[in-house]
């Protein structure tokens, strides 16, 4: 069962990118994905991603939103803390352990940094402190291996949970956009053609939610993004998932078809190990070739729509499913929805095109960029993949 680990300070935080990183890359990228630091160290400063701007240039969006954009913290809830701890004993096939790796067996330092306030009470209490020390220690020690043990649902008795919330809290990206931009997109009649093109099926959606949240805050200067994506996503955005499963390829699928994950047609395994929200590349190959369609060169140049799909692929495995590395959503100007791995320690979140091309070239031998978009009336469930196999051109 694999983990995920987390050095405190003693218990400081050092959450592992491989962690996040995509099921799909392969050991030897993996072990290239580990040496990025020390490669991007022998080039000049900047060299190295001004190569990978002018080769992956940002893409057009027919409505080239102006986002106020910016890192924020992000950290999973308490509850989600908690079902994840638990999961290790009601769902241990597809529980992802929380790994903490602790540089001394000595108790007071972890108890007071991750500890409940019960827990640091009896710590004071000179009384009580000899006892509460001598149990820690008898519960953890003996599960501690290479300075490092998985949370266990019996640890719910002294751990403060927003203390591990906030210990496992890892930047994310969040925009806005000005009302007045917003008031002038909606309303100029010459401009109106292309909103309602760049939102398309989900238009009435979005101007419902933006509408709704400028009468709830009538001084307000600025929208959140969020906003701009459907609800059903909108109550995924931020989420951690308790369970080991989740990935891009399902949550880019979300985005157009909800519960996805639930089609039989395009979700054939459930493969061990994982929550059956995965989404595995070739389930993912087939979703494109049952219900998209592939952007032409005209089609790119004139603009990304809202719900649009990025597919980062691996050019020297050739035109196959095999060859997909990862995926996103796109929402408007450079900004994108995306999960950045299976693992229960990743969220669905919004990224940048230029720290999407930042992570995945790194990553992958000769990457290409494939874009699809949604074909509209045509349901994925219930089609048979044979009949829509050669709609793009992937091979099995």
């Amino acid at each position: 069962m694999k983990s995920t680990f987390y050095s405190l300070c003693l218990l400081s935080f050092a959450g592992s990118f491989m962690a996040k990183g995509e099921s799909q890359i392969n050991s030897k990228n993996s072990k290239n994905s580990r040496n990025t630091k020390n490669i991007a160290e022998l080039v000049l400063p900047g060299t190295k991603i001004e190569i990978i701007k002018q080769k992956f240039p940002a893409p057009p969006s027919v409505l080239p939103f102006d986002f106020n954009i910016k890192s924020v913290n992000l950290a999973p809830s308490a509850r989600t803390l908690k079902a994840r701890i638990e999961a290790m004993v009601s769902h241990p096939d597809v529980a992802e352990p929380i790994g903490l790796k602790v540089n001394t067996l000595k108790p007071e330092p972890l108890l007071r940094q991750l500890g409940s306030e019960r827990m640091i009470q009896q710590l004071q209490n000179s009384f009580e402190s000899n006892s509460t020390l001598n149990q820690f220690k008898r519960k953890v020690t003996n599960r501690i291996h290479d300075s490092k043990f998985n949370l266990e649902p019996a640890d719910l008795e002294w751990l403060d949970l927003e203390k591990l919330s906030q210990t496992l809290k890892q930047e994310t990206t969040q925009g806005q956009f000005s009302v007045a931009d917003w008031e002038w997109m909606s309303q100029d009649k010459d401009l109106l053609p292309f909103v309602e093109e760049h939102f398309g099926t989900f238009w009435p959606e979005v101007k419902s939610e933006i509408s709704s949240y400028l009468e709830q805050n009538k001084f307000a200067r600025e929208i959140p993004v969020a906003l701009l994506i459907p609800v059903h996503m909108q109550k995924m955005l931020g989420k951690y998932s308790p369970l080991r499963g989740r990935n891009c390829f399902a949550t880019a699928l979300s985005f157009n078809d909800r519960n996805v994950e639930n089609m039989a047609n395009i979700n054939l395994v459930r493969e061990p190990g994982h929550h059956k929200s995965l989404i595995n590349s070739d389930e993912f190959a087939q979703a494109l070739w049952l219900g998209y369609t592939e952007l032409s060169s005209e089609e790119y140049v004139d603009g990304l729509k809202l719900g649009d799909v990025v597919a980062f692929v691996e050019g020297t495995e050739g035109n196959s499913y095999q060859s997909l590395r990862h995926a996103a959503v796109h929402v408007g100007g450079q900004v994108y929805l995306h999960k950045q791995s299976k693992s229960a320690a990743s969220p669905i979140e919004f990224t940048t095109w230029k720290e999407l091309v930042g992570i995945w070239a790194p990553l992958t031998r000769d990457l290409q960029v494939k874009f699809y978009r949604r074909l509209p009336g045509l349901p994925l469930k219930g089609q048979n993949a044979k009949s829509a196999i050669e709609k793009i051109h992937w091979t099995q």
